[in-house]
């Protein structure tokens, strides 16, 4: 049995190659139409790095679209900012793109007629909102860094939940909340605003992902209906959202404390890594010592300061051992004040730790950093003790070299009555001058022989 597929066709018929005849109709249109002028509104506009735009012309009074491409050269002439939603009057010539067999109309103009009407009302939301200080850096509020609760908001039937579950997971295991919530067409926009409410009568969730995967920008309208912004914006906890991908902003993006560019990457934000806290722990660590050396070398310098002020007479020795003292009292205090707040934020991400995984790894860091504080305290203590004690030392021998001491032994110094200064060789008096010897105990007045 055989069975025919095709006939073969009759001797007068040509046959084509699929080259041929993609070039013959790109010919018949070139030749056909010419240069023509077609009016419509630009959507899935992508500018690339050799500077062409391909974009589409749609009409939205009838269900058609037209794809276009605008060459470098022509694009560097064009004055407008092309962007989806702008209404435009485009001349140029229709053709095939052979190596696809896309029909194609080659732009070489392109002059504005007005903004399409989604277009217009988009932006003229996000000026009211940014006017109202919604899209404000001061308002955005930071993440936890290990939440209670991970709320999320979005369709329970699409990627994007399992790339948050399989995310959070993966990362540091937590409790995840759904609120799930249509992402698109009518009604989108009234359940999300619910699902945002619903999330925040959760006592334990103390941050929330609003998501969805990627699609074209009809389908992501729900995230810039006013009426989300604003449920963002009053939402008791921070807010990461994560519509579409990093291309598509929406109003929902710009008014949360956070925009994740997927679904995944929102994951990512909201929860660390076990080496994320370990890099965290070990951060405060090293803090803890910089702020502990920094005590130490402004104790030392005090003591230097107070040894190079250290003159010969008496008094300033007393005042060398007050200032000693000072100092002393002064970097104690100063470490203190100084670990101090270091110590509470390692209270507080001990306690935090504690309800987490893993706990045997942080208990151990936990009693590491507990000895590393008391040995760099007691570090503290001991250079500062051995300090005073050197400077104690020096005074003690400043004041065995003083004047004093030597007249305490039963030296004199002879001053000349007329210049007033000690004599330091008998040559320097004449027989007749009147001396004064100083005394231990007093002064004798005396004459030269």
């Amino acid at each position: 049995m055989s069975y025919v597929l095709f006939r073969e066709p009759r001797p007068e018929t040509r046959v084509y190659s699929v080259a041929e005849v993609c070039q013959n109709v790109r010919s018949t249109l070139e030749e056909r139409y010419g240069e023509i002028a077609v009016e419509g509104e630009i959507t899935g506009c992508k500018r690339y790095p050799s500077g062409h735009v391909y974009f589409s012309l749609k009409d939205r009074s009838q269900d058609a679209v037209l794809p276009a491409v605008l060459f470098a050269g022509d694009a560097a002439r064009v004055r407008t900012a092309l962007d989806n939603g702008l209404v435009v009057r485009c001349v140029g010539t229709l053709s095939l793109y052979v190596p696809r067999g896309g029909f194609q109309m080659k732009v070489r103009l392109v002059a504005p007629v007005g903004a399409g009407d989604l277009a217009a009302a988009l932006e003229a939301l996000k000026a009211k909102l940014e006017a109202e200080g919604l899209f404000a850096a001061q308002r955005k509020r930071p993440l936890p860094l290990l939440p209670k609760a991970i709320g999320v908001v979005t369709s329970k039937s699409g990627a994007a939940w399992g790339d948050i579950v399989k995310t959070i997971t993966r990362r540091f295991p937590s409790r995840i909340v759904l609120s799930p919530t249509l992402v698109q067409g009518d009604g989108a926009a009234r359940q999300i605003v619910s699902a945002l409410e619903l999330l925040q009568r959760v006592e334990d969730v103390d941050v929330v992902i609003l998501g969805r995967g990627g699609g074209a920008v009809e389908d992501l309208w729900a995230f810039n209906d006013e009426a989300v912004a604003r449920a963002i914006a009053a939402c008791r906890v921070p807010v990461v959202s994560a519509v579409g991908h990093e291309r598509d902003v929406t109003i929902a993006d710009l008014v949360a404390d956070l925009r994740a560019a997927t679904p995944t990457a929102a994951g990512e934000h909201v929860v660390p890594t076990r080496e994320d806290l370990q890099e965290r722990v070990g951060s405060l660590r090293h803090r803890l010592g910089r702020a502990a050396s920094a005590a130490i070398r402004e104790a030392e310098h005090g003591l230097t300061t107070a040894r190079h002020g250290i003159g010969d007479p008496q008094r300033r020795i007393e005042d060398a051992r007050q200032a000693l003292d000072g100092l002393v009292i002064r970097g104690a205090d100063l470490a203190r004040a100084r670990l101090h707040p270091l110590g509470r934020e390692l209270g507080r991400l001990e306690v935090r730790l504690r309800s987490a995984h893993p706990r045997t790894r942080l208990v151990q860091d936990r009693a590491l950093l507990a000895g590393a504080r008391g040995e760099l305290v007691g570090l503290a203590r001991s250079r500062v003790s051995a300090h005073r004690s050197a400077a104690e030392g020096m005074a003690r021998q400043l004041e065995a070299l003083s004047p004093l001491a030597v007249l305490a032994r039963g030296y004199a110094v002879a001053l000349h009555d007329r210049t007033g200064r000690a004599l330091v060789e008998p040559a320097a008096a004449s027989p007749g001058d009147a001396l004064t010897l100083v005394l231990r105990g007093g002064r004798l007045k005396a004459r030269v022989e």
